[in-house]
């Protein structure tokens, strides 16, 4: 007697193997457009002269794990992959006053440009600097 597969069985076995490719085919395709979904926040961090400050370290917090980064030369920094949000941002240095600013909306796919940020010696009596965040009523081009 020999051993055969009934065909309807073999039907089925294609289906099944086209049905899992194409939901697997979506699932990267939807892992790929959310991964696409992250904003960026841009700035540049002066001292009371407009001299660039290198080194300062720039915190963006939403609640979560805060990510980090340090401004360069020109005092240029980049805090990025951002999920959508409203956050923190603090700027510290040693031996300038600690400078937030707050309420920092994030939106997917586009960068948040903050306005210079000045830093100033440190100050006892003013140790820490609040400044709000206020959405551009235009923005540039592709953002």
């Amino acid at each position: 007697m020999e051993n055969r597969i009934p065909a309807h069985l073999i039907r089925n076995k294609s289906i099944m193997k086209t049905t899992l490719f194409t939901l697997l085919a979506l699932l990267l395709i939807g892992d790929l457009s959310a991964q696409s979904s992250f904003g960026e926040i841009h700035g540049k961090v002066f001292d009371e002269f407009n001299v660039p400050i290198e080194g300062v370290i720039i915190e963006a917090s939403a609640g979560s794990t805060p990510l980090r980064t340090t401004s360069d030369s020109l005092g240029r920094f980049r805090i990025k992959p951002l999920s959508p949000g409203t956050y923190t941002v603090k700027l510290t240095m040693t031996l300038m006053n600690e400078v937030n600013v707050n309420n920092v909306l994030v939106n997917p796919d586009k960068i948040t440009h903050l306005k210079d940020v000045r830093m100033e010696p440190f100050n006892p009596k003013k140790p820490v600097v609040f400044i709000g965040y206020r959405d551009p009523l235009i923005h540039k081009d592709g953002e």
